[in-house]
C-alpha cells in the first residue's frame, strides 16, 4: 500500500491482484500491458531529454525543473490516461481492503479534479512495480 501525493490530494493505492482484476473489469485491458506501454514510450520521449545529462543531473530531476519544451507534451497524453487508469483500479483495490466503495473510473475523475498523472507517474508505476511485477522467492 502507498499515499500517493498530487497537490493538496492523497489517494491510497495497492498494487494487488484485485487491481488486475478491476482493471481488466472497467477497461477490456490488462493492467501489466498498460504498465509496460508507460514503460516504453516513456524512454523514446525521455531519450531526447536526457541526452547528455549526468546520472546525478537525472536523478535531481524534478517536475519543476523540466524544460517542457525539450518534451514532446503530446507523446505523453496517452500516458496520462493510463496512469489515471491504473491508479483507479489500485485506489478500488486498496478500497476493497478498508470496505469502501470506489465510484467508476468517470465519477472517480469527476472526486479528482486537480490529479496530475504527470506527478502522480513516479509513485503510481512504482507501486505498479511492486504489486505486479513481483516474482515468487523459493523457501
Amino acid at each position: 500500500m502507498r499515499e500517493i501525493k498530487s497537490g493538496d490530494t492523497i489517494i491510497r493505492v495497492r498494487g494487488s491482484n484485485l487491481a488486475l482484476l478491476y482493471f481488466h473489469q472497467e477497461f477490456k485491458d490488462d493492467i501489466v500491458k498498460a504498465t509496460s506501454r508507460i514503460y516504453a514510450s516513456f524512454q523514446s520521449i525521455a531519450k531526447p531529454f536526457l541526452k547528455g545529462k549526468t546520472m546525478a543531473e537525472i536523478e535531481n530531476l524534478t517536475v519543476d525543473s523540466i524544460n517542457l519544451d525539450e518534451i514532446d507534451i503530446s507523446a505523453m497524453m496517452p500516458n496520462a490516461i493510463e496512469v489515471l487508469k491504473i491508479t483507479w483500479a489500485m485506489n478500488k483495490a486498496q478500497n476493497a481492503a478498508e470496505s469502501i466503495q470506489t465510484p467508476c473510473f468517470e465519477q472517480w475523475l469527476e472526486k479528482y479534479p486537480d490529479l496530475s498523472a504527470l506527478e502522480i507517474m513516479k509513485d503510481v508505476l512504482e507501486e505498479a512495480k511492486l504489486g505486479f511485477f513481483r516474482t515468487s522467492q523459493s523457501k
